[in-house]
């Protein structure tokens, strides 16, 4: 067991302390170049850098030379721990702006292109900037065909040469009172027609409760069209004069709901659907609401339909309903039944 008896001064702190024999040789010899008088002088003497502060928090924290040229050489910042890091970085993601409407402060992320304080501020701000107010406004002003009025429509419209309309009853009111009244209009319905009786086509067509509608506007001299065409469907009868148009329904194909409840045949829900995509193409591309004149109705109550007829010409086809099963004949008088059915078209 070695001695410690010969005395040497801490490389660290400078105090005086004792040494064995081998230690002093190994410092003699160069082969150990430090001593120290404990461990905490060691550790001290290990240490290369200096407390710096943290960037965040300000407190002191130590950080080897090594780091801190490292950080310096990169112009990084210096924190104490990685929660004080994310705090910072954080808030310098983010600065204090003022809403363009209200002028109230608030606070975003610098890479945003926030420019208002709330959902309010940013949807007044929108309502002044609608129609030629816009940056992305291309449509042009154009005249109403039918009422003269000023519009904007769109460029592909103002191009295609067509007739346009301030709205959907200017264009109906149009077809009716303009369009259908010219004696080249009426002349083409008139020799289409008499084209479809030369090929046999139309009598084809025609079930008894279609032959009973067809004589009441026959009677009554109201023009129109049978198997009028609009490109994905076939209307039973296009009234010329007032552009709108009457559906004759089967009861059993088109599932009257007075006499079926429920579908008993897949025909009948296929049809069902049809109807219901008909009714909608119809509504959103000729803006007219169908006349639905039903098979039992039909037979069995030939003048109350009638009456309904005349009641959708009257009113510009403008009903409270549109299904003659919801309609009674009491001492000539047209009215809706007190039970309405609901139908899903």
């Amino acid at each position: 067991m070695s001695t410690k008896n010969i005395q040497h001064k801490c490389d660290y702190c400078g105090k005086i302390h004792l040494i064995d024999n081998s230690t002093n040789n190994k410092l003699i010899s160069g082969k150990q170049k430090n001593c120290y008088c404990s461990k905490e002088c060691k550790r001290l003497a290990q240490h290369t850098g200096h407390d710096i502060e943290c960037d965040y928090c300000h407190k002191l924290f130590y950080r080897r030379a090594y780091h801190i040229n490292r950080q310096n050489n990169k112009n990084q910042n210096n924190f104490c721990s990685v929660e004080c890091e994310m705090k910072y970085k954080a808030e310098q993601a983010r600065e204090i702006r003022v809403c363009e409407v209200c002028g109230k402060e608030f606070e975003c992320k610098k890479i945003s292109e926030q420019r208002f304080c709330s959902h309010e501020c940013q949807n007044q701000w929108q309502t002044t900037l609608v129609g030629e107010l816009n940056s992305h406004f291309t449509q042009e002003l154009t005249t109403c065909t039918y009422c003269g009025k000023s519009f904007y429509a769109r460029q592909y419209k103002l191009n295609s040469g067509q007739n346009l309309f301030c709205s959907a009853d200017c264009r109906r009111r149009w077809f009716a009172e303009i369009y259908s009244q010219s004696e080249e209009v009426k002349e083409f319905h008139r020799k289409n027609i008499l084209k479809s009786f030369k090929e046999g086509k139309h009598s084809k067509l025609e079930t008894k409760p279609q032959i009973i509608v067809n004589n009441i506007l026959d009677n009554n001299s109201i023009l129109y069209e049978r198997e009028y065409d609009l490109t994905y469907y076939s209307l039973d009868n296009f009234l010329i004069d007032s552009g709108l148009m009457i559906e004759v329904m089967g009861d059993y194909w088109h599932c009257n709901p007075i006499k079926y409840k429920d579908f008993q045949y897949d025909s009948q829900k296929e049809t069902m659907r049809k109807d219901k995509a008909k009714h909608t193409y119809i509504k959103n591309y000729y803006d007219v609401e169908v006349l639905y004149l039903w098979e039992s109705d039909i037979v069995n109550n030939e003048e109350m339909c009638e009456k309904l007829i005349f009641e959708y010409i009257k009113k510009n086809g403008v009903l409270q309903n549109y299904h003659s099963f919801n309609y009674v004949l009491n001492n000539n008088t047209l009215s809706l039944s007190d039970n309405i059915i609901k139908f899903d078209y």
